[in-house]
């Protein structure tokens, strides 16, 4: 015995069919209305913008505080793409007395040695995507015989 489809099994299979190619091109449509409502990142080639690098303070335990017969300075130099900048000494500053309930608090979340500086570069997507920002710690230090 052969099963033939019945007239009312392929109206609603064919329905169901419609149905579903229906709810694809809606849910495809929705989909794309939601995207477009992203931001895009677009990649333009020579393209240039300026980069902002803001160096405001760093916790360097291998330099001791000031004083004595030797005193540290530390810079940092800043690489993005073939340029190179350096900023000035960094001033050292004493952390701040705290309550003996907090000391821990203050004394892990403080930085003794200051910068302030901002840095500008000129920079394109090659530079950020190719070497990127190198941050190179440099410190030089004096030696005092004597009385300043």
């Amino acid at each position: 015995s052969l099963n033939l489809p019945t007239s009312n099994s392929c109206k609603s299979e064919m329905i169901q069919a419609a149905m579903t190619f229906s709810g694809g091109l809606v849910a495809a449509e929705a989909i794309s209305a939601a995207m477009s409502r992203l931001p895009q990142l677009v990649k333009v080639e020579g393209q240039t913008f300026r980069l902002h690098v803001r160096v405001v303070s760093a916790s360097i335990p291998g330099l001791a505080s000031p004083g004595g017969m030797r005193r540290h300075k530390p810079r940092l130099e800043v690489v993005l793409g073939g340029a190179r900048k350096t900023t000035e000494f960094a001033e050292f500053r004493q952390p701040p007395e705290a309550d003996e309930e907090c000391e821990e608090d203050v004394a892990s979340n403080y930085s003794c040695w200051h910068f302030g500086e901002t840095l500008t570069y000129l920079a394109s997507l090659n530079d950020l995507f190719g070497s990127g920002v190198q941050l190179w710690l440099r410190s030089c230090s004096d030696v005092n015989l004597g009385v300043l």
